[in-house]
């Protein structure tokens, strides 16, 4: 079997760069496909990187705690344990050292300590400024002047590191009322996407009530038939926006590395999770395929595993539309942003006991809003507003719709 590269992966349509944080697996180490073999830091979370094939990973080709743009190899596999590198002529890369043993290095050397780079330089001195991608978006985000920084990398390129030791400096020096909130990698990833979104992708949104009666009572006599079934409102919105997207494929989209959108034969629903200080959007691949309890169990374990920072990288990214549920929170109607790459995103408020009008008469029914916004450029109002009606009539009762 010819060797095996992996290639650092995307889970962001803005993703730039990773930093893998921690190997796993060391060379010589039997993996499975699917193993995971890195954890990985993105501008989102730190996520699981698995293995590609089964078999030995034989070469891990960057170190921990570097920044590796998306799609660069970090490491090699191989069928079996013994069978000779492609590359084996080639100089090794740098060894993969842990913080704690470079600092031991260092501790024992006799050679003196190098000096640090210098944390800034006078602005206004004329020469070329290199910088990371992942260092620019965060410039972008947070209005700073990239000249007033020097890089270690190569060419004096600015690195990550660097631009945290920047940003330690000043807010060592700059007074408490003066220091900026958002400062760490992911809100910087999440105010890098909400930008983009807001300024590439002009959205609408509409609102609808839904009346649910129906879900009420379904879910109680599956409470009652399954006990050991978990499910929430969420899970019965999930499934029938599931299953109506496939008839309004303009709303069901994905758009590539370049902006190109198309239309997607799946439903890959994204399931915004808030996490301590921010945002992760997990993604439930297949899901017009997927029963009620299967979707419960699978949204159950996804918002679990972001709670506790254990996603993989498979489940990040390449979403074609997304829930954004803060009912829980009582909230009762909000406009949420939609993801780039994708077409629309609904929001959902809380359920409350509301007063309707059914059959001339005033009756109390258990209501909740669901806001969808668009991106204008793919779709109309008209089409938002059919997926909703779509949806509404499938929650409540009106197409005789078997949710199982």
């Amino acid at each position: 079997m010819a060797e095996t590269i992996l290639q650092l992966p995307r889970t962001t349509l803005t993703m730039d760069e990773g930093r893998i944080v921690r190997w796993m697996k060391r060379p010589g180490d039997a993996v499975t496909e699917g193993e995971p073999v890195a954890e990985m830091e993105t501008d989102k979370a730190v996520v699981e990187v698995q293995a590609p094939v089964t078999g030995y990973l034989r070469r891990l080709i960057v170190a921990e705690n570097v920044d590796v743009p998306v799609a660069e190899p970090i490491a090699v596999f191989t069928e079996t344990a013994d069978e000779a590198l492609a590359g084996a002529s080639a100089p090794e890369p740098a060894p993969v050292v842990s913080p704690a043993d470079a600092g031991l290095a260092r501790a024992q050397s006799t050679e003196p300590a190098a000096p640090p780079p210098p944390v800034e330089a006078p602005a206004g001195q004329g020469r070329i400024v290199r910088a990371s991608p992942a260092v620019r978006i965060r410039a972008r985000a947070e209005g700073v002047d990239l000249a007033a920084i020097f890089g270690s990398g190569p060419a004096g390129r600015i690195l990550v590191q660097d631009y945290e030791r920047h940003a330690a400096a000043t807010v060592a020096q700059a007074p408490a009322s003066a220091v900026p909130a958002a400062t760490d990698r992911m809100r910087t990833g999440i105010a890098a996407a909400m930008l983009k979104s807001w300024r590439e992708q002009p959205q609408f949104s509409v609102t609808r009530y839904v009346d649910m009666s129906r879900v009420t009572e379904l879910r109680a006599a599956l409470a009652a038939a399954a006990p050991d079934v978990k499910l929430s409102f969420i899970d019965f919105l999930i499934q029938a926006f599931a299953r109506a997207l496939p008839l309004h494929p303009r709303l069901n989209q994905r758009a590539d590395a370049s902006g190109n959108p198309s239309p997607s034969e799946t439903v890959d629903m994204g399931i915004a999770v808030a996490v301590q200080d921010g945002l992760i959007v997990p993604v439930l691949r297949g899901a017009q395929a997927l029963t009620l309890p299967q979707i419960a169990a699978q949204r159950a374990s996804l918002t679990e595993r972001a709670l506790e920072n254990r996603l993989g990288a498979r489940d990040l990214g390449g979403g074609t539309f997304t829930v954004s549920n803060l009912g829980p929170f009582g909230v009762d109607q909000f406009n949420a942003i939609v993801n780039p790459g994708e077409a629309a995103i609904v929001a959902v408020g809380a359920m409350r006991e509301r007063p309707v009008a059914v059959d001339g008469q005033v009756l109390v029914r258990p209501m909740l809003t669901m806001t969808l916004s668009v991106d204008h450029r793919l779709a109309d109002g008209a089409a938002g507003a059919q997926l909703l009606q779509d949806v509404v009539d499938r929650l409540e009762g009106r197409m005789g719709w078997i949710l199982f």
